[in-house]
């Protein structure tokens, strides 16, 4: 689909560019991790076909203040591999995040209809505005 091929190819011109922050290439690298766990198939051999990409980024570095910040990325990039050249682990990370998926659209669907939504907490469990306990005492004043 067009959504896939965007995306891919936005993952994939953030490895190779140069000019990125360290931050923006491990926020690239978080993406890619979520992708392989939860998206289609497509997306795990495409990412065993860029393997080499991200095997660059295990040398990336990155001084920033004086701190090694490259050390980030380098780590992330090699939890990523390591994951990428072991089909059981993905296999398993995939079926769990599957099973992990169905509770999550449950749980939303609870929210949508009120039941646990932030306006339920937000009346019940929170101080509102306009409560005197958030406010302060403010019984004192002629209003």
């Amino acid at each position: 689909s067009g959504q896939y091929q965007v995306v891919m190819k936005a993952i994939w011109s953030r490895f190779n560019n140069l000019n990125l922050s360290w931050r923006q290439i491990y926020k690239t690298l978080i993406l890619l991790d979520a992708v392989v766990r939860h998206g289609s198939s497509r997306v795990v051999e495409e990412a065993k076909h860029h393997v080499y990409e991200i095997k660059r980024l295990m040398d990336y570095h990155c001084n920033e203040d004086g701190q090694d910040q490259g050390i980030n990325v380098r780590e992330k990039a090699r939890i990523v591999v390591d994951f990428l050249c072991d089909d059981e682990k993905i296999r398993e990370e995939r079926d769990k995040a599957r099973r992990n998926a169905g509770k999550f659209r449950s749980h939303v669907s609870n929210e949508s209809s009120g039941v646990g939504s932030y306006d339920s907490y937000d009346t019940y469990d929170r101080p509102r505005y306009d409560d005197d306990r958030s406010r302060g005492n403010r019984n004192d004043r002629n209003d």
